[in-house]
């Protein structure tokens, strides 16, 4: 999954460590290897040198989607200096002692919460960013991007602030509710990111990939590819072979046939207000609602008869002379 629109086997590292981590851990303790308590100790084990990089882990992921990197680079190695360095520190302090519990124990707290929030902060940055200068005319499957990466960034920070929140606040020594709460959530997490990763095979395969595997093991023909286009014959469009005005009617029918004579060409998609102005004073607000919902009715009809994803149905760019304005056109591939 990448913003190129293109097979990235490279983007998926850091979401493979990330699961291979948790996989690890919680592998672990169905053996029954873990410790009575993973937080409050003080001693250095390898399953807190995998929570430490689980922050870095999610950022390059994230970054790795949107920069569409062909390798690892060098510079990523940096993130993980710091987990390396305070490792080697409550290494120091386990046999040492050169602190006192209390103040030790404070210093992890702190540490603990900072780490967190500095890369929630990058990240949502990097979000940010992205969004603002990403080219949708450029990769037709952005709003799906948009989509598992926002699920993705808001399951990810629950889960590292449940963690430090379970520390900071000491629940793992109360064992009470709270702390009974605080593992429950964690697990209703990790089941939601699963299981939008099971049905989502784009964000492992890559949509090209993917596409590619479903086209291989279709049984479907040229004909059958043929039919899942809207023709031209003449100044008519068919669909399967069925006129258009047969599936379509009223404005839906009005706003298609504006797209289709302007298929070149993107369009303002504020010009299709116009069909919407009733002989009574509508209000923008108005408009504005009775559009999106003919331009989604539309999506999803040509979805249903097309088989093709919703998002693959129209392409949608900045408008350059008012950026809060978006022009529209029909996807080439759609048209026959």
């Amino acid at each position: 999954l990448s913003t190129s629109f293109k097979y990235n086997k490279h983007v998926n590292i850091y979401l493979v460590l990330m699961l291979l981590s948790s996989a690890s851990v919680a592998f672990n303790r169905g053996l029954g290897n873990h410790e009575p308590l993973l937080f409050s100790n003080y001693k250095l084990t390898w399953i807190r040198l995998v929570f430490l990089t689980l922050p870095p882990s999610a950022y390059l992921y994230l970054e790795k989607i949107y920069k569409n990197t062909k390798r690892v680079n060098a510079s990523d190695f940096i993130h993980f200096i710091i987990p390396i360095l305070w490792s080697i520190l409550f290494l120091l302090q386990t046999h040492y002692l050169f602190l006192a519990n209390d103040t030790w124990n404070l210093a992890r707290k702190i540490f603990s919460f900072g780490f967190t929030s500095v890369y929630f902060l990058i990240t949502l940055v990097l979000i940010r960013n992205s969004f603002k200068n990403q080219d949708t005319a450029n990769a037709k499957h952005i709003p799906s991007i948009k989509n598992w990466v926002l699920t993705f960034f808001i399951l990810i920070s629950l889960v590292q602030f449940q963690s430090t929140i379970h520390f900071c606040f000491e629940l793992e020594e109360k064992n009470n509710i709270y702390t009974r709460f605080s593992f429950y959530f964690k697990m209703v997490i990790a089941v939601l990111l699963s299981l939008k990763l099971l049905t989502s095979p784009e964000i492992i395969f890559g949509y090209p990939k993917l596409a590619k595997s479903l086209k291989k093991n279709s049984d479907s023909d040229a004909t059958s590819e043929i039919n899942n286009k809207i023709i031209q014959i003449n100044n008519e469009y068919f669909i399967r072979g069925i006129t258009i005005d047969e599936y379509f009617t009223g404005k839906n029918l009005e706003c298609l046939r504006i797209l289709l004579d302007n298929k070149d060409t993107f369009i303002p998609v504020n010009s299709f207000d116009e069909l919407f102005i009733s002989e009574f004073k509508t209000s923008v607000v108005t408009l504005k609602k009775r559009r999106e919902q003919s331009l989604k009715a539309i999506t999803f009809a040509l979805s249903y008869r097309l088989s093709v994803p919703e998002e693959f149905i129209f392409i949608t760019t900045p408008y350059e002379i008012d950026k809060r304005m978006k022009l529209i056109k029909l996807n080439p591939d759609l048209l026959s």
